[in-house]
């Protein structure tokens, strides 16, 4: 629905491209009224006035453009900060288990599958 849109209907549409044009209307306000519900405060600033489906889902896509760069570099940083985890002398072991937890979960965030 973003980006195909709904079709016009023709001056002579017959019952069924009547009906298929109510609900594709019905598909395409969904989606706009899903990314509305669904982006933070700061982004809904930016779509929140949007009247199409189309044009919030391309303000989005510029906002996050980098974003995939940025999960690599997070993700490597991570992942390096995981090989060079140690335990320190006055850590306690819960401690440690949670600092390895929270790494396994921040790299889990940025896509990476870490098994047990």
């Amino acid at each position: 629905m973003i980006t195909d849109g709904i079709t016009p209907l023709g001056k002579e549409a017959t019952a069924a491209q009547e009906a298929k044009f109510k609900e594709d209307k019905k598909k395409y306000y969904k989606a706009l009224f899903l990314i509305h519900s669904c982006v933070d405060s700061d982004n809904f600033k930016e779509v929140g006035d949007c009247n199409s489906a189309k044009t919030a889902w391309g303000i989005l896509e510029k906002a996050y453009a980098g974003a995939g760069k940025a999960k690599v570099v997070r993700l490597q940083t991570h992942k390096r900060q995981f090989e060079l985890l140690q335990m320190e002398d006055k850590e306690t072991i819960n401690d440690y288990v949670t600092r390895v937890t929270r790494l396994g979960n921040q790299m889990k965030s940025c896509g990476e599958a870490v098994s047990e």
